[in-house]
């Protein structure tokens, strides 16, 4: 950066937070530590057990369906998870609050070499 764009932004940083770009850089700071605590809490509330909420009825329970073994009397345990995954596409609802499908990646994920 130029000089003159170096003091066109600190007078713009000025403008903004009515100081200069030392207070500039700590309401700065101070955004980014209560970003970081917000998410913080989010991930919490995430990873928190909802067994009790469950238990007391105050959350409806949810099942995530990932292979199929069974279908009508048949085993399907022998056919590559693949085939049972895609047979049980069939049979799950679309759009229920109450069963989905588990997400998968095939082959080894975005990292794959492969």
């Amino acid at each position: 950066m130029e000089e003159k764009e170096i003091k066109a932004l600190q007078r713009s940083i000025s403008k903004l937070t009515g100081g200069d770009l030392a207070d500039a850089l700590g309401v700065l700071a101070a955004e980014k530590a209560d970003i970081e605590d917000r998410e913080k809490i989010h991930k919490a509330e995430v990873l928190k057990p909802q067994f009790y909420e469950l238990l007391r009825g105050r959350r409806a329970p949810a099942y995530v369906a990932f292979d199929l073994p069974w279908l009508d009397g048949a085993d399907l345990r022998p056919l590559p998870l693949s085939e049972r995954r895609r047979r049980l596409q069939g049979i799950l609802p679309e759009g229920s609050p109450v069963i989905s499908e588990a997400v998968s990646v095939e082959g080894r994920g975005a990292n794959s070499s492969s």
